[in-house]
């Protein structure tokens, strides 16, 4: 429900009821990216979904590249917030987040996404002025999203009913995600989701 919901937010939710049985639908749908700052909660809802049901999960990176073991330690910045601070930073976190598909277990995939958590705080640090709100914003509600599903072992099935709703609907959130979005693209030369 979580990756129908994050795909048919711009449409509202009646357009989605059809893909709330089919797994298979919702990771389709999820790799729309057109809600660019819920792909990565769609796609952990959905990879759950599928491996759930025996289905095979498929990314863009060979499964040679398998992730066995989460070691990842995020860029050491130091200094004032700057545009290459956060770049590096959100880059690095994003990318790291991307490894997603290749992990081996359930296990990594929730350290993976606890290193995405804990960097935010540093990622938000380094925003320079004009982005600092936006970045605050968006990358909170990312965490939280995360986070929401991380307790749960990445299981969107065992969130409470409209848990993720207040995240997943907030105007204020999708306008900071389109900036944030947007400032990365132009500026970290990095497009988030794509």
């Amino acid at each position: 429900m979580v990756v129908a919901a994050a795909v048919a937010t711009p449409w509202g939710l009646g357009g989605a009821l059809p893909a709330f049985g089919h797994p298979v639908w919702l990771l389709a749908g999820a790799g729309v990216h057109i809600i660019y700052w819920l792909d990565v909660a769609s796609y952990l809802a959905a990879m759950t979904a599928v491996g759930a049901c025996g289905g095979g999960v498929t990314s863009h990176a060979s499964r040679s590249s398998s992730v066995g073991a989460d070691t990842w330690t995020p860029p050491a910045i130091s200094g004032p917030p700057s545009t290459a601070k956060f770049c590096t930073l959100l880059v690095a976190g994003y990318q790291h987040l991307g490894q997603i598909p290749n992990a081996v277990s359930n296990k990594v995939r929730q350290d993976i996404v606890a290193d995405f958590i804990a960097v935010v705080p540093k990622v938000i640090a380094a925003a320079p002025a004009e982005i600092a709100g936006p970045a605050a914003i968006y990358l909170r509600s990312v965490a939280q999203i995360l986070s929401d599903l991380d307790r749960v072992g990445l299981n969107a099935q065992k969130l409470a009913p409209g848990q993720l709703s207040p995240l997943l609907l907030d105007p204020t959130i999708k306008a900071a995600g389109t900036k944030v979005i947007a400032y990365s693209q132009a500026n970290c030369h990095y497009t988030i989701g794509g």
